[in-house]
């Protein structure tokens, strides 16, 4: 067994839980999400990790989701009211209180292209006025619901993070929507650098120019994210099924898979989408319940848009690795890579949720002290870093003042604002092991 690499942060011990397989990670500029080559890591099991400050003193609705193309027209239709159920499960069963504990590196921007928003949502923090493709003369209110919906899932995940809705309203009050409407909304989307685009609508038969719009958001650094289809039945639909678009299909509440939920080779994750309390938008403080693909769409909408607003770095294969694994053991047409659950995933890759440290102090110096020697050969300025609240490096200079302690501090001095201090998953010891959990410290200069 390998001694543990033992830092101390703020004279506070804490111990770190590696996770058994991580992949490697890259710096994401804003919050996107980047993938990269991953090579053959061993890990420690656990690490205590610390860092010293050394010189400081209503009514239910099923959603078929469905799309038809005529030409180049869609329709989103619905069937008859289902069972009735009054609780946001989806929210009180998973440990969000803990999600939501994390300080906030990024803010997020989240685009949803289809029936507007309410007029009461529109009216709460962080929804953006949005645009209405269908009347540019009007603001994006919702005359179908399905929008309204999915926005309301994605913002009571967020909870009181800075992650900004923009409903961009492309379909009519009959769920129609033309291609050409939601291409002009893909390019909109584009022109705000928003970070994910939800697309929780599907047709049987793909669309070149849809395909390349998309292929155009990908490029930017968007993650584009569609419901996978609700025929029940092993088949495709896009633009869920276009190899640029994560395709996310449905889970009940005791995480086995709806029976409405498509399956296929294509899909890639699965998240609630049955029975989830939303907001209506018919009446002020009105809900419904609704089932469909569309909603986890709309739930893993959600849960990415945590991830980036938590995190600098992270690949889709650690997505993939941290998913909880459904049905058959690995991935399967029902269930792909599984349900990904934001407070897991920050503990996996976030780590210790660290109180924030204030001082004046702009040139203070951190040490970090280890159980086993660092690695000579490694740049200790590649995996250990100080960030701007713009997210750029401050240049650092790094000390081995011996064989297993090292002396951070700022080349210059550090302005008054927002940093954090970051060690990286890559820092290794002299044996070549290396951490699994990065350590993430802000600091603010008064």
């Amino acid at each position: 067994m390998y001694k543990l690499f033992v830092l101390s942060f703020l004279f506070i011990t804490s111990l770190l839980i590696f996770a058994p397989e991580c992949a490697a990670q890259v710096f994401l500029s804003k919050g996107k999400v980047d993938q990269i080559a991953n090579a053959s890591i061993e890990y420690l099991e656990n690490v205590d990790i610390s860092i010293i400050a050394i010189n400081d003193s209503s009514r239910t609705i099923k959603d078929d989701n469905k799309l038809y193309y005529e030409d180049s027209t869609r329709i989103i239709s619905e069937t008859p009211p289902n069972v009735i159920y009054n609780r946001k499960w989806y929210i009180d069963n998973y440990d969000f209180n803990f999600t939501w504990s994390y300080e906030p590196i990024n803010a997020t921007k989240v685009a949803i292209i289809d029936t507007g928003i309410s007029e009461e949502l529109l009216r709460k923090k962080n929804i953006s006025p949005g645009k209405n493709f269908i009347n540019e003369t009007k603001p994006p209110i919702d005359d179908n619901g399905h929008g309204t919906a999915l926005a309301s899932i994605i913002y009571d995940i967020s909870g009181p993070y800075p992650i900004e809705i923009i409903p961009l309203k492309s379909a009519n009050s009959k769920g129609l929507l033309d291609v050409s409407t939601i291409i002009k909304a893909i390019d909109y989307a584009i022109e705000l650098d928003v970070d994910i685009i939800n697309l929780s609508f599907g047709a049987k038969s793909p669309h070149d120019l849809e395909r390349r719009a998309l292929q155009k958001a990908v490029d930017s650094g968007i993650t584009v994210i569609s419901s996978v289809g609700n025929s029940g039945i092993e088949e495709y639909y896009y633009p869920a099924a276009y190899d640029n678009v994560l395709a996310i299909g449905s889970i009940n509440q005791n995480h086995v898979r709806s029976s409405f939920s498509t399956t296929n080779d294509i899909l890639d994750f699965v998240s609630p989408g049955e029975k989830l309390l939303v907001q209506d938008y018919t009446m002020l403080g009105s809900t419904k319940i609704v089932n469909g693909t569309s909603f986890s769409s709309a739930y893993f909408t959600g849960q990415l848009a945590i991830l980036h607003t938590n995190l600098l770095h992270y690949s889709l294969k650690q997505l993939k690795t941290l998913a909880t694994d459904l049905g058959i053991p690995g991935y399967d047409k029902e269930y792909g890579n599984g349900f990904i659950m934001s407070d897991y995933l920050l503990k996996s890759l976030r780590g210790k949720n660290w109180e924030t440290f204030i001082t004046s102090n702009s040139m203070k110096s951190w040490s970090i002290s280890l159980s086993l020697p660092v690695n000579p050969e490694i740049s200790l300025n590649k995996y250990i870093k100080i960030y701007n609240g713009h997210l750029q490096q401050h240049p650092v200079s790094i000390e081995i003042t011996d064989s297993a302690n090292l002396t951070v501090t700022p080349n210059s001095p550090l302005a008054p604002g927002e940093y954090w201090l970051v060690i990286d998953t890559e820092l290794q010891s002299s044996k070549g092991t290396k951490l699994a959990q990065p350590a993430i410290k802000k600091i603010i200069i008064n």
